[in-house]
Parts: structure tokens; C-alpha cells; sequence
């Protein structure tokens, strides 16, 4: 499950939301739902949530926080120094991209193939957090051509955009079938290789 408001009733109601958009479809719950789920008052809810599109606003904002933290940098840590670490990164990146979508597969499956069909302002906000990652991904990539480890032809802006491609991609099958569907391990093997290979200048990793 993904993360939560501060305040513990805010809490409460924002994972009640989430198990009910889960369990019956973000157009089949009321607000009123919500809140007895939650164990508190139709009027309570209204003293953190303007309404339930506001709860997925929040719940989309969690979302791209956490998918952020997996394919970006570590705090503080510095720029790889050499081509295996440049490498090493990168698969980490790419398999927590992996793990996070896998681990909560059917939340995720939620997120990406139904919340962002409730309203275009829902599906602008998806298509940002994807375009976030790929930016992450497109820094790594330039800092690599930097260090001569990438195609120097190599258009930084659509390897970004393929790398967060290919992980929805390697994913989809744990998204529409459930998490046995995918092995992280493997699916970051493969997922990797692939984009590895169409930067040409780098050694694929054994």
C-alpha cells in the first residue's frame, strides 16, 4: 500500500478511499462510504478532503513521490565515477522501478489502468509522473554521454522516455494478472539488457 497524509485521520480516511476505489471502482463510492469506512462522520470528512476527487488527487501525488524515489539518485550521493558504477545504477533504478509496481501490483493496476481514466486533470497526472521518471532517467543518461560511456548521438530525451516505456511494459503483466505474473530479477535482467543495448557504447551487464 502506498503512503498516507500525516494526520491520523486523514490517514484513516485516505486508505479507506483506497481500499474502496480498489475493491469497487472510484466512480462507485460516495463519500459517505468513505468516511464509515473509516469509522468517522459524512461531516469529518470535509474537514480534510474537499471532496473524493480530492482524495485521489492526493492519493496520485503519494503515488508519483514514491515511483520518484525509486528511479531517482540517493540523497547526497555523488554522480558514478566509473562505467560499472554508472551501470549498477542503473539497474537499481530500473529494478525499483520494477519492484515498487510488482510489490503493489493490484494498487498499481489501480493507478495506472483505472484512476487515470476517471477525468483528463486524472490522466495529465499520470502522464507527468511518467514524464518525471523519464527525466530522472534522461539526467543519468546525460551525465553518462558526459563521461563518453553513451552513444553520443543518443537523443537523452526519448532514452528517458523508452526507459519508463520499457518498465510499464515489463509490468503490465503483474498490472493486469496479478504480481506472480512478473520476477523482478528477471524482469530487470531483461528490461536492462534491452535498454542497454540501444546505447550501443555500453557493455551489456553479465
Amino acid at each position: 500500500m502506498t503512503a498516507t497524509p500525516a494526520s491520523d485521520r486523514a490517514s484513516q480516511l485516505y486508505a479507506a478511499a483506497v481500499e474502496l476505489f480498489m475493491a469497487n471502482g472510484y466512480r462507485e463510492v460516495d463519500v459517505a462510504e468513505i468516511a464509515a469506512a473509516a469509522g468517522a462522520s459524512h461531516g469529518t470528512f470535509y474537514n480534510y478532503f474537499r471532496n473524493k476527487r480530492d482524495v485521489l488527487t492526493a492519493i496520485q501525488a503519494t503515488t508519483e513521490a514514491e515511483i520518484l524515489a525509486t528511479v531517482s539518485p540517493a540523497e547526497g550521493a555523488p554522480p558514478p565515477a566509473a562505467r560499472e558504477d554508472f551501470i549498477a545504477q542503473f539497474q537499481v533504478r530500473i529494478s525499483g522501478a520494477i519492484a515498487y509496481f510488482v510489490e503493489r501490483a493490484e494498487f498499481m493496476s489501480f493507478i495506472a489502468l483505472t484512476a487515470a481514466g476517471v477525468d483528463d486533470a486524472a490522466l495529465a497526472a499520470t502522464l507527468t509522473t511518467y514524464q518525471r521518471a523519464a527525466q530522472q532517467f534522461t539526467r543519468l543518461f546525460e551525465h553518462g554521454r558526459e563521461q563518453g560511456w553513451v552513444h553520443r548521438d543518443l537523443d537523452l530525451d526519448v532514452a528517458g522516455q523508452a526507459a519508463v516505456s520499457a518498465i510499464i511494459t515489463t509490468v503490465l503483466p503483474a498490472l493486469v494478472g496479478g504480481a506472480d505474473e512478473v520476477d523482478v530479477e528477471e524482469a530487470t535482467a531483461l528490461c536492462t539488457n534491452y535498454l542497454l543495448h540501444g546505447m550501443r557504447d555500453l557493455p551489456h551487464p553479465r
